[in-house]
């Protein structure tokens, strides 16, 4: 078994995908009838001079007041704007447009035909060195006409949630390599994330999923479940050649005051 301490030896990357050529990515892409799955492809408007995508991860609702509806993502996807595309730029009430601008092919402005939520609040991410960051998070308040609670592919995750354990088996359904299976390796880990021109930030307390294969660019914002009960475990953020980069799930809840829906 791997340690259950480690630091990062290579600098991993957070996996918003930007420029990559249209028409590339297959079903998650799509525009998806209303309320739409998560699982899918999202991003925020406006996004010039770039276009861009990530992943809806899972509906959540408020802990104070359940009948408050949110879509879960990360900062880097639901918390940026253009023209820098840097975490912590997007005021609250910045559209969440289903798909993201990437695979739209424009960014269409505050076009009606691909709301799906607006942007309620985003955990900063610290980039000064030593920082502590937990989670890479936000939310966007949605409506049930605009997003429902399944997950595409995989359905409804368990109303509960569960502790990260190296060994454990895990599943993922993601903007670009939809659902795939993977093994939590380690689960307090620290590591550096290159968020491009924004900086580099460093993430304690992160659990690590093999293989590499069990995400790519695009896929951020993607919860991950456990695979035998369906309960969520992390919120997708980073990754490298070898490994993806998950909060752990329930600091994501205590961060932002939400429970799965």
């Amino acid at each position: 078994m791997k340690t259950m301490v480690q630091v990062a030896t290579i600098l991993l990357f957070a996996q918003v995908l930007v420029w990559i050529p249209i028409g590339w990515a297959e079903d998650p892409t799509d525009f998806q009838p209303r309320p739409i799955p998560m699982g899918v492809s999202i991003s925020t408007t406006p996004s010039t001079p770039s276009i861009f995508a990530g992943t809806g991860g899972m509906r959540v609702r408020s802990l104070f007041a359940p009948n408050i509806k949110f879509i879960l993502s990360n900062n880097h996807v639901m918390g940026t704007v253009g023209p820098t595309l840097c975490p912590d730029t997007a005021p609250m009430g910045t559209w969440i447009l289903q798909p993201g601008t990437l695979d739209i092919g424009s960014d269409p402005g505050n076009d009606p035909e691909f709301l799906v939520g607006l942007k309620f609040q985003s955990i900063p991410i610290d980039f000064t060195p030593g920082a502590t960051n937990l989670v890479d998070a936000a939310i966007a308040f949605t409506i049930p006409t605009f997003s429902d609670n399944t997950i595409l592919d995989i359905g409804p995750p368990t109303p509960e949630f569960a502790l990260a354990l190296p060994g454990m088996k895990v599943i993922k359904s993601g903007r670009t390599t939809g659902v795939t299976e993977g093994t939590v390796q380690a689960i307090n880990t620290t590591v550096l994330v290159s968020y491009d021109t924004c900086g580099i930030a460093r993430f304690v307390k992160q659990v690590i999923v093999t293989p590499g294969t069990f995400s790519s660019g695009g896929d951020s914002g993607s919860v991950v479940l456990e695979e035998n009960t369906m309960k969520p475990v992390g919120l997708l953020f980073a990754g490298g050649p070898f490994h993806t980069v998950i909060n752990h799930i329930l600091f994501v809840y205590l961060s932002l005051g939400v429970f799965v829906d």
